[in-house]
């Protein structure tokens, strides 16, 4: 169970990259972009991670189903071995086996901050991460906008987070991201995304 939270909490974690600076004034199409991105209520994704925790390393395949405000993440190892199944939505969060079976549950209001402070013991805000996610700043939040010396966009800074992002691909009439780097402490991960569904 400590690997399939570990898997889920990396996911907001990033890295910090010298190389990044501060946002320009957003331009009348930057805000219309962070507008758009705000207003998809379902996206799907398919891809790949690997994590590095302590001295632990994991590697799997990732599925994220966003509808409105509840989350579907399956989680699985190398060819689904250790599959696992969040259901998360607020106020919620339920963990299925690959056997079908209930495994843990947790209610209220930062269930999924409790869930994974009980299987880490540390503490992330995980309901920004459908935004980061994205390539967009949780709207409850201040944070900033980094950006690249061609003035794309190259990450996130928020509630003492940064997310990297290094490539994006047209899905739909979006770019979003298709390969992330995380960082936080000892916990490393990179995220490839193999397809989006919007």
């Amino acid at each position: 169970m400590k690997r399939c939270a570990c898997v889920l909490a990396v996911l907001i974690a990033v890295s910090a990259c010298s190389a990044m600076r501060p946002a320009p004034a957003p331009s009348a199409d930057w805000q219309e972009r962070q507008d758009r991105l705000l207003g998809l209520s379902s996206w799907r994704f398919r891809g790949r991670i690997a994590v590095r925790y302590e001295s632990r390393g994991e590697q799997g395949n990732l599925s994220w189903q966003q509808d409105g405000a509840k989350s579907t993440i399956q989680l699985s190892g190398p060819l689904g071995v250790g599959a696992y199944q969040i259901l998360w939505e607020p106020g919620s969060v339920t963990v299925i086996g690959g056997n079908g079976e209930q495994q843990l549950s947790y209610s209220g209001p930062d269930a999924a901050e409790q869930f994974l402070y009980d299987q880490l013991g540390w503490w992330f805000p995980a309901s920004s991460t459908r935004y980061w996610l994205l390539g967009t700043l949780d709207p409850q939040y201040q944070g900033r906008e980094i950006f690249d010396s061609d003035g794309r966009l190259s990450g996130l800074e928020q509630n003492g987070w940064t997310v990297s992002y290094q490539r994006f691909v047209e899905a739909g009439d979006f770019l979003l991201p298709a390969k992330l780097a995380m960082e936080k402490a000892d916990a490393r991960l990179r995220l490839a995304i193999d397809s989006w569904d919007l």
